[in-house]
Formats: C-alpha cells, structure tokens, sequence
C-alpha cells in the first residue's frame, strides 16, 4: 500500500497557524513521500524552459540564481553557515542578500531570495547549535536529557488507499519523560515566557505521541560568549491532539486528494503558486 508523511513540524501551516508561507513545500513532502515518480515528472515538465522548481531545494534554488546571475557565493555562503554566534550569522547573510539582490527590479524577486537564503543559513545554523542548547539545559535546570533525537512513525490511518503516517524527530526528552523542543534564535532574546501561538502544534503533538504531561520549550540565542537559554515551560493540554490537530490532518488529507487528481495544481505548486493553494485549502470545507 501507498504511504504518504505529513511532519509534526509542518502541522502550524495546514492547522491554519502560517506565517511563514510553507505550505507548498508540505504539498511537495507528501507528493514526493507519496508518488516520488510522479512527482519527478511534473518536476521535469515544470522547468523544461530552463527554470527551477520553486518547491525544489533551498540549495537548488539558490545554485540556478547564481547561475543565473553569473555570481558565485558559495565561499559566502559557507563561511555563513560556520558562524558560532548570531550576530555573525545575521551579518554574513545579510551581505549575501546585498549581493543577490543588488541589481533585481521588483520587490517580489528581493523577497524570494531573501527567503531562500534566510532559510538556507537559519537552518544550518540552528542544526549545528542544537546539542550545545541541550547541554545549557540540562546545567540551567539541573534535569537529565536521556533521549535525543528520537523518532516518531506513527500511523494516521488509511484514506483514499493511503496509509497517512505522522514523522517527527524530538530534540530531547528527560529521564521524566518530559519534551524538551529547541529553537535557536537568530534575533534578539525572548524575555517572556509565552510559547508562540505557531509553534504550540509541535510541542503540543510530541507530548501526546510521547504520552508526555509536560515539557520545555527551550529558546537559544547563540552569542560569542555561549547560549542564552529562555526556557518555556508547557504542559499537555487535554485533547488538543483529538480536537485541533486531528481535524486540520483531515482536511490536508482531503485537500491532497483534490490536489493529486488537477493537474492545474500540480503546475502551480512547481511554477509558484504557493499562495493561490493555500487559499484554496483554507477555503474547503469538510
């Protein structure tokens, strides 16, 4: 039987919580997980005139740019990734963005490279940095982390002749089986201790699939002289995985099958047109 993914760190977008503008990129995900043939056609299809896929990878994306420009920043670009401290960090990408964008026309192709290298050298970075968070952690609250990096498969059910299977990856989770979620922060620190509305589904979903009560959301600012920690305490709310993440799964589910079966939508996810199948989702009704 056919299987498709959804990510528990995808699920603020299809629960309506998107700010981010990522909604093509989980369409993308659960095509490929789905149907990686199929998807590889469209893709070829798409971008026969020369173009690159906007669902494609940030890297992809960012290499046809250059060489589109005739600009290479890939010495820029790694020297920005290799950054141990924020401010770094956010000096190198900004010069970078300079450079791309220098001599672009509208406001809409500045954006779109803004995003991609933002989201290149963000990830990097707090990848690189999430051990060291773990660490800090553990000193600050003087709590064992027993379990890093484990992984959920779990099983959603069957749609459509799909098998839907939930995937996350939790950054750490203490001898008393409490979550532990890092976020390395490329701003300035939070000085408050309110979980931010988008990234409750993750914490929230981790905690059930782990039948956890509670957790921390961990928040790390990586400066020159080591992490400043805003720890986030968050407890399990009862059913919020049966009443709010639940229902939103069904309708990514049944917004799938429509997408799968137009070939309109196919071209407008690789052409980029991401805000026109959001719309279209937040409008079915189920």
């Amino acid at each position: 039987m056919a299987t498709a993914k959804i990510s528990v760190s995808n699920l603020y977008v299809i629960m309506g919580r998107n700010y981010f503008k990522n909604f093509d990129k989980i369409l993308a995900s659960s095509w490929r997980s789905y149907d990686r043939k199929s998807y590889n056609e469209w893709e070829k299809r798409a971008t026969s005139d020369g173009s690159v896929s906007k669902v494609s990878s940030n890297t992809k994306q960012l290499d046809h740019i250059q060489k589109k420009m005739k600009i290479d920043i890939t010495k820029e670009l790694a020297m920005c990734k290799s950054t141990i401290c924020s401010k770094d960090l956010n000096i190198k990408k900004d010069a970078i963005i300079k450079t791309l964008t220098r001599n672009l026309s509208t406001e809409a192709e500045r954006q779109e490279i803004t995003n991609l290298v933002n989201s290149e050298t963000n990830t990097s970075f707090g990848i690189r940095h999430e051990n060291t968070a773990i660490v800090e952690f553990q000193k600050q609250t003087n709590t064992e982390v027993v379990g890093q990096q484990k992984r959920f498969n779990n099983s959603l059910g069957v749609y459509n002749n799909i098998e839907w299977i939930l995937v996350g990856l939790i950054d750490g989770l203490t001898k008393n089986n409490e979550i532990v979620e890092i976020k390395n922060r490329v701003g300035s620190p939070n000085k408050t201790s309110t979980l931010r509305h988008y990234e409750e589904p993750q914490i929230m979903t981790y905690m059930w699939l782990s039948k956890s009560a509670s957790g921390y959301m961990v928040e790390n600012y990586k400066s020159k002289d080591g992490n400043v920690l805003n720890i986030i305490p968050v407890s399990y709310q009862v059913n919020y995985f049966e009443e709010n993440v639940i229902p939103a799964i069904q309708k990514f589910i049944q917004f799938f099958n429509i997408f799968m079966n137009s070939d309109d939508m196919k071209m407008k996810l690789m052409k980029g047109g991401e805000a026109e199948l959001y719309q279209a989702y937040q409008e079915l009704k189920i």
